[in-house]
């Protein structure tokens, strides 16, 4: 796996009719929505990323990144419970060198979601409020 540069730009310039999940690196802020009534329920799968050789190092890099106001391309507003899941290598040609990373906004600044929130955790009770795709890796 590579290191992330601490260059990383966090970018909202995607057309409206982009999907981010087509880019190769990207990330998403989902917030906290207490009156969610939605229920997905599946198979979870454990990430394959956290046994990568650079993961704790790349996961400290982008901690790093997210406490500058200019990693971010725009003004953002973070609220307590707010959840970044990050994209890196999204399509290399093998499904296990993706890197995907989540963080929780916590007292004020963002801290490693280590326990992992399942995705349909996310799905049933965040509602995602912004998206985009992630610039300057090397």
């Amino acid at each position: 796996m590579c290191k992330i540069s601490n260059k990383i730009k966090f970018c909202s310039c995607v057309g409206e009719n982009s999907d981010v999940q087509d880019l190769n690196h990207y990330w998403i802020l989902n917030r906290y929505n207490k009156t969610k009534k939605t229920f997905y329920f599946g198979e979870i799968v454990i990430p394959y990323s956290r046994n990568k050789d650079n993961f704790k190092e790349n996961q400290t890099t982008l901690l790093n990144a997210l406490v500058e106001k200019s990693t971010f391309d725009k003004a953002m507003y973070f609220k307590e419970k707010d959840v970044l899941q990050v994209y890196l290598h999204n399509h290399s040609k093998n499904h296990k060198d993706t890197l995907k990373l989540k963080f929780q906004h916590k007292s004020g600044r963002w801290e490693p979601l280590l326990n992992d929130e399942d995705l349909f955790y996310l799905l049933n009770h965040f509602d995602k409020t912004d998206s985009g795709k992630i610039e300057e890796l090397d």
